[in-house]
């Protein structure tokens, strides 16, 4: 979908390698004086597809990008595959999901990226590795994570059962995390011919 709500200007000073300052600054598109209107009547007429305006299911919860969107997403992609869990990150996610009727281009909305849908086996302990490593937060279906005060990560089934670190679990993730956390995650287990988009669209299809 064509979805882009902000865009930004860095600017670094790199020194002997390191970085020494950034500024940063926000444009928002909605005030930005500058436009090319053929390249704005194009982006028009793709998001009035009418395809993009088929209903695929239907919301009763207002679900928020910074919330609850990212349950929903791991939970279709966790079902989709049939997964013992998925992960997601953040920033991947772009829009809310309003009550009532769900779209197409509400789903594309949520994910314009494109990502790919990965599926990958890794032991418990491959997966606190990853998450201790990677030191930043995600979304996740499937487990339930514990902090232990010795700074362990426990992990857990939905029933409460705790798994052992040589325990092997299977993930649904998209291919973004995966290629920035590569040092982590061994070859994937089956990479699909379908972006995660998809995949919710068609879980949504499905339910």
């Amino acid at each position: 979908g064509a979805y882009l709500d902000y865009l930004g200007k860095i600017s670094l000073v790199i020194k002997d390698k390191k970085i020494m300052s950034e500024e940063f600054e926000l444009i928002d598109l909605d005030d930005y004086p500058e436009s090319d209107e053929q390249l704005n009547t194009l982006i028009e007429s793709y998001n009035n597809n009418p395809a993009f305006s088929e209903i695929i299911g239907t919301n009763d919860i207002l679900l928020t990008r910074n919330r609850t969107v990212g349950c929903f997403y791991t939970d279709a992609l966790m079902a989709y595959l049939g997964t013992d869990m998925a992960f997601q990150n953040p920033g991947g996610i772009r829009a809310d999901l309003d009550t009532g009727s769900i779209s197409l281009m509400e789903i594309y909305k949520i994910d314009p990226f494109g990502n790919g849908l990965r599926r990958y086996e890794m032991t418990v302990s491959e997966i606190k590795d990853f998450l201790k490593g990677a030191d930043a937060g995600f979304y996740y279906a499937g487990v339930v994570m514990e902090n232990d005060p010795s700074g362990d990560i426990i992990i857990k089934d939905t029933g409460g059962k705790v798994w052992d670190d040589d325990h092997l679990l299977s993930i649904a993730i998209n291919d973004y995390i995966p290629m920035v956390y590569e040092d982590y995650f061994p070859e994937p287990a089956e990479v699909y011919d379908i972006t995660t988009a998809e995949a919710m669209i068609q879980y949504l299809r499905e339910s």
